[in-house]
């Protein structure tokens, strides 16, 4: 056999490479074209499975809607025949219901009081629930005092002031530094001193005072989302 030239060689190994390389490009571009299809498989698996849950939860609120309709009726039908009887089972009722305690934290503003009554209205529409409010100022003020007396609420009336240090400042952003902590944390060390938490039944929610809450919400105490904050 003739022995190649050193320009044959090169060219040689010039071809041998470029196919080498061709070769190599050609198998990385079809192992990404597995690798897409097979996640475009599991991707497409992944949106019918939330669709399904998303129809089954659908399913799931018409049915409790047409219940609570159902229940609705029943209750105002043997209020009008049985109104005697039909308190006594409400109240039966109610009291193997666990307890809301309401942790709201409220500090001195022009809409303040405003705030509190569209609460407060809210509120006393929902059975077993006590209302701890915590004031972000050295003293109880007589604005939330005379209001609290006159809600009509079981309620709980307390204070602490934040140190300056933690305030926002007006032109600060809302993120910049934590809100109602301190009055947060009062409203829990008084459950804890207050209650027996071994064997008192009842769950915690954290409410701000310029919220509007549904009442459907509530209804929750006995599903698995309160009994998550169960003490």
């Amino acid at each position: 056999m003739a022995i190649l030239g050193i320009r044959q060689r090169r060219r040689l190994t010039i071809v041998l490479a470029v196919t080498f390389a061709a070769y190599l490009l050609f198998r990385s571009g079809r192992q990404c074209h597995e690798y897409d299809t097979v996640l475009d498989v599991d991707t497409a698996e992944a949106v019918k499975h939330i669709s399904d849950i998303k129809l089954q939860l659908t399913k799931r609120e018409k049915d409790l809607g047409i219940r609570e309709a159902k229940l609705l009726r029943i209750e105002k039908q043997l209020r009008r025949t049985y109104p005697g009887e039909a308190k006594s089972v409400m109240r039966e009722i109610e009291a193997d219901i666990p307890t809301i305690y309401m942790i709201t934290p409220t500090h001195t503003r022009m809409v303040q009081k405003a705030e509190l009554t569209r609460i407060s209205n809210t509120l006393l529409h929902v059975p077993r629930l006590h209302w701890i409010v915590i004031e972000d100022s050295e003293s109880r003020t007589p604005l939330v005092k005379n209001f609290l007396a006159h809600s009509g609420l079981s309620y709980t009336h307390l204070n602490v002031l934040t140190p300056k240090m933690y305030k926002l400042g007006e032109k600060d952003p809302n993120w910049l530094k934590p809100r109602g902590v301190l009055q947060r944390n009062l409203g829990l060390k008084w459950l804890r001193d207050s209650l027996n938490t071994e064997t008192h039944r009842g769950v915690v929610y954290f409410a701000d005072d310029d919220n509007t809450y549904d009442l459907r919400l509530f209804d929750e105490r006995l599903g698995d989302f309160f009994y998550a904050f169960h003490f």
